[in-house]
C-alpha cells in the first residue's frame, strides 16, 4: 500500500516509521523546514515510552516524580510518586529521532513541502496528521462538528525552580505551567476558555511570581479540547493525533496518543483499536473537563486541596476515578469553604 502522510509530527512520524516497517510505501510531506515548530509543554507520562520505537530515548532531558499544584500561581500542594511520574523531553530532539527510524525503515520525509486540502495524490491512503484542526481529512469528508479548541501561550525562561517536579496552577478560565527542562531553564506556559490577552496576562503574572525571566519569544497556538472527532476514517484517508482530535481534553496531553493512532491509523482495526485502548478514557476526560468548568472557582482550589494525590492525577489523565473518594473529597472542601 502507498501512503502519503501530512504532516511530520509525532502522529505523522510514527506513522511513518511503522507502516514502513509493515512494507508500505511512505512519503511524508511537512510544510515546515523545521521539526517541532509547533509550541508544546514537552511534557510525557512514564508509559508514554512504550509507544515509541526501539532505541529511541536520547530526548528526555529530566525525570520528574511530583508535581506542585497551584492556585493562580499560589501553592496548593505537592503530589508525590512512588515511582517515576514522567519525563520532560526536548520535542525536536524526539522528532528527529522518530524521522531518522522512519527513514531507516524507508519512509522518505519531504521537508518545506506543502499538501494543500485539494491536492492530487497518487497514493492508496492519506493519513491527516497536520494538527490542529485537520483540514485535510476535512476537505475530504470526515465530521469536524464540535471539534473545538482554546489558545494557549508557550515561552522558554530562565529561573530556579525544583529540577525534578512539575508545576501545574489552575487558573480563572484555563491552566498554566512551569516544566523544569535542565540547566535552569523552564518550559512554561498557560491555556484556556480566553482571549490571547488575557492568556498574556496570566502568563506575565506567573513569570512575576514565580520569578522566571523571559529567555525567547512567546509562542500561540490552538489546542484541542473536544476529544475525538466521530470517526477517524473515510474513503481513501484517515485522521491521526490532534488531526483526529486526539488530545486529552483535562490535560492537554497529546504525545502518547498522536504516537499511538500513529502506529495503528493505517489498519483496517484503526477505530477499534483505539476505542478498545483509550476511548473511555477519553469519555471520562472530558467529563472532566466539564466538571472542571462548571465548578466555581473558588471551590476548585479547595477540592484539589483535599483530594488525594490518586485521585488528582486520575482526574487529570483520564483513568477510573474512585466516587466515594471524590465525593469526600468535594464533601469536605464544601464544609472548609
Amino acid at each position: 500500500m502507498r501512503l502519503v502522510v501530512v504532516g511530520a509530527g509525532v502522529a505523522g512520524l510514527s506513522c511513518a516509521y511503522w507502516a514502513s516497517r509493515a512494507g508500505h510505501g511512505v512519503v511524508v510531506y511537512e510544510k515546515s523546514r523545521e521539526l517541532g515548530a509547533k509550541p508544546c509543554g514537552e511534557g510525557i507520562p512514564e508509559d508514554t515510552m512504550r509507544h515509541l520505537p526501539p532505541g529511541c530515548g536520547d530526548f528526555i532531558l529530566n525525570r520528574v516524580a511530583g508535581c506542585l499544584l497551584c492556585l493562580y500561581w499560589r501553592p496548593l500542594r505537592r503530589v508525590e510518586s512512588a515511582s517515576t511520574f514522567g519525563y520532560i523531553i526536548d520535542k525536536k530532539a524526539m522528532l528527529r529521532e522518530l524521522k531518522e527510524a522512519a527513514e531507516s525503515e524507508g519512509a522518505v520525509v519531504k521537508m518545506g513541502s506543502r499538501v494543500r486540502p485539494w491536492s492530487r495524490l497518487e497514493c492508496d491512503l492519506i493519513v491527516d496528521a497536520s494538527g490542529n484542526p485537520g483540514s485535510i481529512a476535512r476537505w475530504r469528508g470526515l465530521d469536524y462538528r464540535g471539534y473545538r479548541s482554546i489558545p494557549a501561550l508557550q515561552c522558554y525562561c530562565k529561573g530556579r525552580l525544583s529540577e525534578d517536579e512539575i508545576l501545574i496552577s489552575i487558573l480563572p478560565s484555563g491552566y498554566g505551567w512551569a516544566f523544569p527542562r535542565g540547566d535552569r531553564t523552564v518550559n512554561f506556559g498557560v491555556g484556556g476558555f480566553s482571549s490571547l490577552r488575557a492568556l498574556e496576562a496570566w502568563l506575565r503574572l506567573g513569570l512575576r511570581k514565580l520569578k522566571l525571566s523571559l529567555s525567547g519569544h512567546i509562542r500561540a497556538a490552538p489546542v484541542c479540547v473536544s476529544g475525538p472527532i466521530r470517526r477517524f476514517t473515510a474513503k481513501g484517508v484517515v485522521a491521526a493525533g490532534e488531526a483526529a482530535g486526539l488530545v486529552m481534553p483535562s490535560s492537554g496531553e497529546g504525545i502518547k496518543y498522536a504516537l499511538f493512532s500513529g502506529r495503528i491509523c493505517f489498519t483496517k482495526s484503526y477505530e477499534r483499536l483505539w476505542k478498545s485502548a483509550f476511548g473511555r478514557r477519553f469519555q471520562r476526560g472530558k467529563a472532566v473537563l466539564k466538571a472542571i468548568i462548571a465548578t466555581p472557582e473558588g471551590l476548585r482550589g479547595r477540592v484539589i486541596a483535599e483530594a488525594g494525590d490518586s485521585l488528582v492525577t486520575q482526574l487529570y489523565s483520564g483513568s477510573r476515578v474512585p466516587v466515594l473518594e471524590l465525593v469526600k473529597a468535594l464533601g469536605t472542601a464544601l464544609l472548609r469553604g
